[in-house]
């Protein structure tokens, strides 16, 4: 049963070279919500802070992708975040550490439903009942099931899918119509979109870069994934698929600006399904489909089996508990009860997940610096270290909802950063002193 589980978790492969190590990170790094994101994005910011958005996507993955070298070679034998986490702490710290972690796996899947729902509601005339029930049963039996083996397998597959509908559906609009429609249409209805001289764009270029960055630092997904790789193709893997996510990420957003050419919008969060009244071919109609499809299951998929294995492997060990059931048949009920919660989620799903995502980024900025203490440290991470995060998350929390997303969210990255330094600071001087005295 053992062998099962560690099938279900690797797929039975750690020798991935660059070229796969690309296109499993690919798939992770487009999901419906971040496309959704940009698209609020875009109505806020502009096109300009939307070009700078993309560009700090493709650099916190170039600048994690060193981190990630780093991760390779000091627990090579490891198989999720939580091993290492494990391996760096100790008693009540590796619990909450962990605990924070489980929650974090959580909120990012309600996300993901949520930018189901509000797909779903655009691409289906049907109830919305029998779509969303269609859709997760498919993501349960490919990834709650199948497990890793089966997601390696079944992602060339929506590589191409997802590489077909970028290139195809642009240059097919820009040939049948040219490219002087759209902008004549971006400038009638959304002029603001060209404005240049929006300087609050900077600060939120940044801010997205350390948003982006932080959630690279505590993702399931990408440390599970870069264990698979072989130690000399991470970097390369991780920088490659930066750079081809933002490309992707520049298709999209002509796409986008397609959609918003012809008319105006209700929400902006569905602004790109409104592609579907500008595409005449059924063919394309059925390919910018499929598009929405592959994307909003990969990314369901990939977070499902992350957080299965992560609370089998990690949180459900750590608590010594003892059950009937195998590690496998654990892993199938708890992915099948995740589904059953996201169907339910589904149905309060809020208008704009904009809000959601920079709460979650919040507690990920919190996570930073303890992330690296935990990867490049020598000695056990403190205990005293988690209050550090759990002050930062609480003043962090206080003024994103009394002040805004950005000063929220920089307060907690300041404070844990201050909190985590003093201590560092501290225990490097006893250590010190203990040394000199010996």
């Amino acid at each position: 049963m053992e062998d099962k589980f560690k099938h279900y978790l690797t797929g039975a492969n750690n020798s991935i070279g660059v070229s796969f190590g690309v296109l499993i990170f690919l798939t992770r790094g487009i999901p419906i919500s971040i496309i959704i994101f940009s698209s609020e994005l875009l109505i806020q910011y502009g096109l300009l802070g939307q070009i700078g958005f993309i560009l700090a996507i493709m650099m916190a993955f170039i600048g994690f992708s060193f981190v990630a070298n780093t991760i390779k070679k000091n627990f090579k034998n490891n198989a999720t975040i939580g091993d290492v986490i494990s391996a760096r702490t100790s008693g009540a710290t590796t619990k909450v550490m962990l605990g924070i972690m489980f929650v974090l796996s959580i909120g990012m899947l309600l996300i993901h439903s949520f930018s189901v729902h509000l797909m779903l509601q655009m691409l289906f005339d049907v109830p919305f009942y029998i779509s969303q029930v269609v859709f997760y049963l498919f993501c349960f039996v490919y990834a709650g099931l199948g497990g890793m083996k089966r997601i390696l397998k079944v992602e060339p597959l929506f590589v191409i899918v997802i590489f077909s509908a970028i290139i195809l559906i642009p240059v097919y609009f820009f040939i049948q119509q040219g490219i002087s429609p759209v902008y004549n249409g971006i400038w009638l209805y959304h002029p603001y979109l060209l404005y240049w001289k929006n300087y609050d764009s900077i600060f939120f270029v940044v801010t997205s870069f350390l948003l982006i960055f932080s959630m690279l630092m505590v993702d399931r997904v990408s440390w599970q994934r870069l264990f698979l790789i072989q130690s000399d193709k991470v970097r390369a893997a991780l920088s490659l698929a930066g750079v081809i996510i933002g490309t992707i990420l520049l298709a999209l957003l002509s796409m986008i600006l397609i959609s918003l050419s012809g008319e105006g919008y209700n929400n902006p969060a569905t602004v790109l399904f409104n592609m579907l009244t500008q595409l005449q071919t059924p063919p394309l109609v059925g390919l910018f489909i499929t598009f929405c499809l592959v994307i909003s299951s990969a990314a369901i998929g990939a977070e499902l089996h992350a957080v299965t294995s992560f609370f089998v492997k990690n949180i459900f060990d750590e608590t010594k508990k003892t059950t009937k059931l195998s590690k496998i048949q654990l892993s199938y009920l708890l992915s099948g009860f995740i589904i059953f919660l996201l169907l339910i989620a589904g149905f309060y799903s809020p208008v704009s997940i904009i809000n959601s995502l920079f709460l979650y980024g919040l507690v990920c900025t919190s996570m930073f610096f303890p992330m690296l203490l935990i990867i490049y440290g020598k000695a056990f991470v403190h205990s005293l270290y988690i209050y550090g995060v759990l002050i930062s998350i609480f003043s962090g929390l206080i003024l994103f909802f009394a002040k805004g997303h950005f000063i929220g969210i920089w307060t907690t990255f300041t404070v844990s950063t201050c909190i985590t330094f003093i201590l560092y600071t501290h225990q490097s001087m006893q250590n010190k002193n203990h040394s000199s005295k010996t």
